[in-house]
C-alpha cells in the first residue's frame, strides 16, 4: 500500500493492520497463525506444526508476515512495528 509520509506519521501500527489485512492473505494474526498450526497437525504435518509455533514462541507477538501456501519454505517474520510492515513490503512511502 503506497502512502504518505503524513498518513505514515498519522496512523498507528493497529491502524495500518486494519487497512492492510483484507487484501494480504500474508498478513496473519497469532489468530490465524494458531489455526494453521491446529490445520498441520490435524492433517499428520507435525514438522510444519512447529515450524509456526516456533517464531510465535520465539516472538509472542500479535502479528505475522507468513505465506501459508510456502509452508516450510517461508519462515514466519513478526510485524509488531510500522517499520515491520514497511520492512515486510506492506507499506511505501511515496511523495
Amino acid at each position: 500500500m503506497k502512502i504518505s509520509r503524513e498518513e505514515y506519521e498519522r496512523l498507528d501500527f493497529e491502524d495500518f493492520v486494519e487497512k492492510l489485512k483484507p487484501q494480504y492473505s500474508t498478513l496473519c494474526s497469532l489468530e490465524d497463525m494458531k489455526n494453521a498450526c491446529v490445520e498441520a497437525v490435524n492433517v499428520m504435518e507435525v514438522s510444519l506444526a512447529i515450524h509456526i509455533l516456533e517464531p510465535i514462541e520465539e516472538y509472542g507477538v500479535w502479528y505475522y508476515d507468513y505465506d501459508r501456501e510456502k509452508g516450510m519454505q517461508y519462515v514466519p517474520q513478526p510485524l509488531s512495528q510500522k517499520e515491520d510492515l514497511m520492512k515486510a513490503g506492506y507499506l511505501e512511502l511515496v511523495g
